[in-house]
């Protein structure tokens, strides 16, 4: 039987939902500090709603970045609560993310074509507008800015903007939902690649009280 056919059947189980997250830019500056901050507090909350996150990337670095995961080791397994030896579910702070191993590299051809594991997902959490093509319509994709495409006179580079203008009408047309993280870029997308307003979902970045918060008398006078 095939992938598609055991997806089909799976649906009419009753599974936890299943959301993929595309992992690999965890180490990069900005879009890595979104992701990171959110997988700072999703997955014990995803559980409680009978949500399973399975991220994809690189186990190695996705441990490097501070997050708690394991390597993937199939969806019977994931779908039963993890136990201690007392047979009692594991706190909250021992939560542990799937990894999924996906290793294509960022604006390559082949993550276009995404991860094969992508079809056994209900969603998609795209954190850049790198999508996978084949599964658009279950993609949630983020979309921080078009600053290399809307500022020529600083990026220079002609492939990039041309990459830029495929993906992102495939985007329009095809992904479940774009998330866009300010006012300005929800313009910049309506006006330059004409998104519609139902297609599109603003919410900011939030703030990691951990790292932003007021800070103390000592704090200030070492700085």
């Amino acid at each position: 039987m095939s992938d598609h056919g055991n997806t089909k059947s799976e649906r009419k189980t009753n599974r936890d939902f299943r959301i993929g997250l595309d992992a690999r830019m965890i180490s990069h500056s900005g879009i890595g500090m979104r992701i990171r901050g959110l997988l700072k507090y999703l997955g014990p909350i995803a559980k409680k709603e009978k949500i399973q996150i399975y991220l994809f990337g690189d186990l190695k670095t996705i441990q490097n970045e501070g997050i708690s995961c394991h390597e993937f080791s199939g969806f019977e397994q994931d779908q039963n609560p993890i136990t201690t030896k007392n047979k009692s579910i594991r706190k909250t702070k021992d939560f542990s993310y799937p990894v999924i191993s996906y290793l294509a590299p960022i604006y390559s051809l082949s993550e276009f074509l995404g991860h094969p594991w992508m079809e056994r997902m209900d969603l998609l959490d795209i954190p850049h507008f790198n999508a996978p093509l084949p599964y658009l319509n279950k993609s949630i994709v983020t979309i921080h800015d078009i600053i290399p495409f809307r500022m020529k006179e600083f990026h220079s580079n002609f492939v990039k903007r041309i990459y830029m203008q495929i993906v992102f009408r495939l985007i329009r047309s095809f992904s479940k939902k774009v998330v866009s993280v300010s006012e300005h870029t929800t313009m910049d997308l309506k006006s330059v690649f004409g998104f519609s307003k139902d297609k599109m979902k603003l919410i900011y970045n939030g703030i990691d009280h951990s790292v932003f918060y007021p800070a103390t008398s000592t704090e200030k006078r070492i700085f």
